[in-house]
C-alpha cells in the first residue's frame, strides 16, 4: 500500500522509492528532504482526540504539497511528515524559513481551528545518496532540532559523528556496567550556616576501559539518544542505595543527588521502577533536574515530580540560570532547591554582575521557600561571599572533589577539617571588610 488511508499521504516506503527515482533521474543540483514533527503531540491527542490529530497532520502535509517545490509527502510516523524537493542548499535554507511559517498558521479540524507548534529537520544530498540515507538523516536532523531547542536544524554528518563509532561505544558502555567498571563518586555538599555535610551529589566515572574520545558528558548524552540512560541511571539508582546503606552503618545520615535526564522524569515505568529500587530509603534521594528536561513533557514532568515528592524525595533543580524558566514558574513545580549555574560562580569575586545576579537569585528562592545551592565553589574568597550572602548549600573543590565512597567516609570523619574551611573564609573575609 502507498497510501497511509487516514491523512491520504504517502506511506515511508513509497516515498522512500519516489526519492531513490528523483535521485536516479536528476542532475547534480541536489535533493533536500525534510521532517516535520508536532511538538507534546501526545497531550494535543489526549486534548482534542486521535481523529483531529490525524486531521493536524493530514492538514500539515497538503499545506507542503501546496508549495510548488515539493510534489510528494508522507506520513512516517503518528506525529510526524517527511517530503523532498530538488534544489541547492540556498533554497534549503529558504524553504526552512518558508514551511516553518506555513506550519504555524491555524489549522482546520473538525469543530473549529487549532494551532500547533512544529519542528524541521532537514538533510541535503545528491546522486550518489541513497534514498534510506537521507531519509534517515532528516530523521536524525530532526531530533537534533529537538535536543538543541530549535525550530528548524539541517543535517551535519560532522556534528553527528559516526553512527557506527557511537552504537559501538554504547555496546562497550552496556559490556562494561555488567563487567563492573563504572563508580559513583560523591562530591560533598556543606551546609554554609552549619558547616555539616548532610548532602552529597552522585557523578558516574567509568573507571577500566573508557575511550578516551568521550567524556562522560558525551557518553550520557549519547545514551539519551539510545534509550541506554535507563540502564545507566538504573545502575546508579542502585549502586547509590548500596552506599547509602554502608553511610548509614558508619552513622552518617546522608542524602544522594541523582541526576535525572527529562528523558526519562516524563517516564511512568521508569519513575515507578525508581520508587521500588529506593524501597523504604527512598527518602534518602534527591532528584536533580535542568531546566530545559521540564520542557520536553512538562504536564507528565509534573504529575512524576509530584509523585516522587509525595514519598519524599527533594526536588533540585540543576544549572539554574542556563534555561528558560523563571522564578514565578518553579514556584509551581515541587521543587525544594535551585543550584545556581556555576558560570555565575566562576568569576562572582572578579566582576560586578554576577553577584548581583546571585544575590537576586537567593533572595528570590528564599521568599519562595527554597534552598540555594552554589556548585563551583573554587577558592576561599569565593565560599565566603556565598556564605555572606546567605547561600544555603556549598560545593566544589575548594571543599573537596567528588570522592569514591571509601575516600567520602574518611572526609566526613575529619570533622575538623570541614569546620576549618567553613569557619576560615568567613573569618578572613570579615577581617579584609573591616
Amino acid at each position: 500500500m502507498s497510501v497511509d488511508e487516514q491523512t491520504g499521504l504517502l506511506t515511508r516506503l513509497a516515498l522512500r522509492d519516489r526519492l531513490a527515482d528523483t535521485i536516479a533521474t536528476t542532475d547534480d543540483i541536489g535533493i533536500i528532504v525534510f521532517t516535520a514533527g508536532i511538538e507534546r503531540h501526545e497531550h494535543i491527542r489526549a486534548m482534542i482526540g486521535y481523529e483531529a490529530m490525524t486531521e493536524i497532520v493530514s492538514g500539515l502535509g497538503q499545506r507542503a504539497l501546496a508549495m510548488d517545490e515539493i510534489t510528494h509527502v508522507a506520513r512516517i510516523a503518528p506525529d510526524t511528515i517527511a517530503g523532498f524537493f530538488v534544489g541547492d542548499s540556498a533554497l534549503a535554507n529558504d524553504m526552512m524559513s518558508r514551511l516553518h511559517l506555513g506550519f504555524e498558521e491555524h489549522t482546520k479540524v473538525t469543530g473549529g481551528t487549532i494551532s500547533v507548534d512544529t519542528t524541521i529537520g532537514f538533510a541535503l544530498g545528491g546522486r550518489k545518496s541513497s534514498a534510506e540515507q537521507l531519509l534517515q538523516q532528516a530523521e536524525l536532523a530532526l531530533g537534533q532540532a529537538r535536543a538543541n531547542w530549535r525550530r528548524t536544524w539541517l543535517f551535519s554528518q560532522s556534528e553527528y559523528g559516526s553512527p557506527e563509532k557511537k552504537l559501538g561505544i554504547m555496546s562497550e558502555l552496556r559490556r562494561g556496567l555488567e563487567a563492573g567498571e563504572f563508580d559513583l563518586h560523591y562530591q560533598p555538599q556543606v551546609q554554609a550556616r552549619t558547616g555539616a555535610v548532610k548532602s552529597v551529589e552522585a557523578l558516574l566515572r567509568w573507571t577500566h576501559g573508557r575511550p578516551q574520545q568521550f567524556s562522560i558528558g558525551q557518553l550520557i548524552e549519547l545514551a539519551e539518544g539510545t534509550g541506554d540512560i535507563r540502564h545507566i541511571t538504573r545502575w546508579a539508582i542502585q549502586r547509590a542505595m548500596h552506599d547509602i546503606e554502608a553511610l548509614n552503618w558508619e552513622g552518617y545520615d546522608i542524602r544522594v543527588a541523582i541526576n535525572l535526564s527529562g528523558q526519562l522524569i516524563c517516564e511512568d515505568d521508569f519513575i515507578a521502577e525508581m520508587i521500588e529500587l529506593g524501597g523504604d530509603q527512598l527518602h534518602r534521594l534527591q532528584a536533580e533536574i535542568t531546566e530545559t528536561a521540564m520542557l520536553r513533557n512538562p504536564d507528565r514532568a509534573l504529575v512524576n515530580l509530584q509523585k516522587l515528592a509525595e514519598l519524599g524525595v527533594e526536588i533540585s533543580m540543576d544549572d539554574y540560570g542556563t534555561g528558560y524558566s523563571s522564578l514565578s514558574q518553579i514556584q509551581n513545580l515541587p521543587i525544594t532547591e535551585l543550584k545556581i549555574d556555576q558560570r555565575f560562580i566562576k568569576n562572582l569575586t572578579a566582576t560586578n554582575r554576577d553577584p548581583l545576579i546571585v544575590r537576586s537569585t537567593i533572595d528570590l528562592a528564599h521568599a519562595l521557600e527554597m534552598k540555594i545551592v552554589a556548585e563551583g565553589v573554587e577558592d576561599a574568597a569565593t565560599y565566603a561571599l556565598l556564605k555572606a550572602m546567605g547561600c544555603d548549600i556549598l560545593q566544589g573543590y575548594f571543599i573537596a572533589r567528588p570522592l569514591p565512597l571509601e575516600e567520602l567516609v574518611v572526609f566526613l570523619k575529619d570533622t575538623d577539617g570541614i569546620a576549618a574551611k567553613n569557619d576560615g573564609p568567613l573569618l578572613n573575609f570579615l577581617t579584609q571588610l573591616k
